[in-house]
């Protein structure tokens, strides 16, 4: 499995940098959907930082896919994934947390905004929980700065 490597002295926390690295192995498919993520050992292994630090980096999960069994067969564009979950899945969203901060765009992302790199962005981060507090949902979302409004 193919995880870059972290800047102990970056100016992204660690475990912000070992969680991108992960979403980055999830995307670029050197995770495969159903297989096992790195363990909290070896993440503290690979990485050479604490348990804590290791579970702060994996505390937020996408979807589940041994709890949601046909999640792939929707047409997303179709239907909704709140409704989904709870009328064929009886899910119960329960709370949901979302982060906003500004940042500037790496090449990868530059490139998906058409924008140049390090051009000012908006990132937002969603969680979703489940009345039973199992992760839900999890989002990680960049915006053109120049092209958002919020109302909150």
């Amino acid at each position: 499995m193919n995880l870059s490597n972290i800047r102990i002295n970056g100016s992204n926390p660690l475990y912000k940098q070992i969680k991108n690295s992960l979403l980055s192995a999830i995307k670029c498919r050197d995770i495969l959907p159903g297989e096992k993520t790195p363990s909290l050992e070896e993440l503290c292994q690979r990485y050479g930082v604490s348990r804590m630090t290791a579970r702060q980096a994996v505390k937020f999960f996408y979807l589940p896919f041994d709890r949601f069994p046909g999640l792939d067969q929707f047409d997303w564009n179709n239907v909704s994934l709140y409704t989904t979950l709870c009328k064929t899945y009886n899910v119960k969203l329960s709370q949901g947390k979302q982060f906003v901060e500004s940042g500037c765009a790496s090449d990868n992302i530059a490139s998906l905004l058409e924008v140049q790199p390090k051009t000012p962005v908006l990132i937002m981060e969603r969680l979703i929980e489940s009345d039973k507090g199992w992760h839900v949902e999890y989002a990680h979302t960049y915006y053109r700065a120049d092209c958002i409004r919020l109302l909150i």
